[in-house]
């Protein structure tokens, strides 16, 4: 399903956009593309809990890599309200995900087979909520928010991004089957 398909079955296109640094390349790509932008919903699905203009966080990467190129209307972005408490946060994007359908998922793989911010061996992956908190040990920023399972596996269709051969091993070690999804989060959504 592309973007155009969706949007001339549905007159709309909602894209879910991950962070990190993997998928910066094609968010400039996206964003050089002739498509009609007002038909084009873009919700975030993982956030690193910091102020959205410091320079670790997810939605300030995205806005200088597509929203600051395409004429993107204000009210078709959702993002996760960081000056909020965590949990609060948390709760606000559940509360404006009751109704959304994903129509495209662009997800990196981390080199420990993380998805958003689902990351192993953490309360999250087992979360029956749309979204909820998440912490990691890996630097830089320990606190995120993520869309949990039940919310990123509620897509019609799942790009993703792998870059650098530990990423490719991680893929190819999920692909296998005979892992949990505890120990590589990647796992679930193939």
């Amino acid at each position: 399903l592309s973007i155009k398909e969706s949007i001339s079955q549905r007159n709309k296109c909602i894209i879910g956009l991950s962070g990190g640094t993997t998928p910066e390349k094609l968010y400039e790509l996206l964003s050089s593309e002739n498509l009609p932008w007002e038909k084009i919903i873009f919700i975030t699905v993982d956030e690193r809990f910091v102020p959205s203009d410091d320079p670790e966080s997810n939605l300030k990467m995205i806005r200088k890599s597509l929203f600051a190129h395409a004429p993107i209307p204000h009210e078709n972005i959702i993002t996760f309200d960081t000056s909020l408490p965590i949990e609060s946060a948390a709760h606000e994007m559940s509360r404006k995900l009751t109704s959304i359908h994903l129509d495209i998922l662009i997800l990196g793989v981390g080199e420990d087979g993380h998805i958003a911010s689902l990351f192993p061996h953490t309360k999250s992956l087992d979360s029956t909520w749309l979204v909820t908190t998440s912490e990691t040990s890996q630097p830089p920023v320990k606190n995120r928010l993520t869309f949990t399972y039940d919310a990123l596996l509620d897509s019609d269709e799942v790009i993703l991004l792998i870059e650098g051969d530990e990423k490719k091993k991680t893929f190819e070690k999920a692909q296998q089957g005979n892992v949990d999804f505890h120990d590589l989060p990647i796992r679930k959504i193939l």
